[in-house]
């Protein structure tokens, strides 16, 4: 079984937006209490891993994937 990169990321987006929910509520902070290096660690985790695939070039803005459908601008 093959997983897709996309699907991985929006796996691991998903997992964090559970564990940062309490009260409908997105809650910054540490486990304990509120503090900068914890929301720095929750950050990286929701953007390292769409960085670290090169397929989604966020390096690289101006570049559209081939597989990625291209954007429509104006009517």
């Amino acid at each position: 079984m093959r997983i897709q990169p996309r699907e991985q990321l929006l796996n691991i987006w998903r997992s964090i937006v559970e564990t940062s929910m309490q009260d409908g509520k997105w809650t910054w902070g540490g486990r304990l209490q509120p503090n900068s290096i914890s929301d720095a660690e929750r950050l990286l985790t929701i953007m390292y891993p769409a960085a670290d695939v090169p397929i989604f070039k966020l390096d690289l803005p101006d570049q559209i994937a081939a597989d990625a459908p291209s954007p429509s601008f104006g009517p």
